[in-house]
């Protein structure tokens, strides 16, 4: 395709790279504007996002998370960029203008530093929005950032100690 100046002379379209290439990690020449700091935490961010799918997939192994859709799920960050994943939602059975869902949220890295923390909750949504039950916590998950084995931490509760397995991996 070719542009015209202002005196009608025709001029051949270059065509132009895209200003951000990409790099043999997967990274962008943009990744070379943040500070050591922001690729750790962008790191960090990516992989709590695969492990909120290896906990779905252990969830559905164990059979309490149906697999169909699993490919279909597609971790985010909320406004503070705390990395959630809605895995199901369906009406209540007592109120079907209420929506049921299960919801996996990463909470922190656990003492020891060497998995990452996850709750599974429970949350009862009205028609408008607002929350029409209590979230109920039904699990807390420890994925060990090395080997991204799941351990369940038998918690259903903040202030439940768990399993011995998961405060071993943990270090709580």
């Amino acid at each position: 395709m070719e542009s015209e100046t202002e005196n009608g002379e025709s001029i051949p379209a270059v065509e132009s790279e895209s200003p951000v290439e990409e790099v043999d990690d997967g990274s962008t020449d943009e990744d070379a504007y943040l500070t050591a700091e922001e690729r750790a935490e962008t790191a960090a961010q990516t992989r709590r996002k695969e492990e909120l799918l290896l906990i779905a997939q252990y969830l559905a192994d164990s059979g309490n998370l149906d697999s169909t859709g699993l490919e279909a799920l597609e971790p985010t960050e909320s406004a503070k960029g705390t990395v959630y994943v809605i895995l199901w939602s369906e009406p209540w059975e007592e109120d079907e203008t209420v929506t049921v869902r299960g919801r996996l949220v990463y909470d922190r890295e656990s003492d020891n530093g060497e998995c990452d923390i996850f709750v599974y909750y429970e949350d009862y949504i009205a028609s408008d929005g607002s929350e029409a039950k209590s979230t109920t916590i039904l699990e807390f998950y420890a994925v060990n950032q090395q080997s991204g084995e799941v351990i369940p931490g038998d918690k259903h509760s903040w202030s439940d100690v768990g399993s011995a397995e998961y405060r071993e991996a943990t270090g709580e």
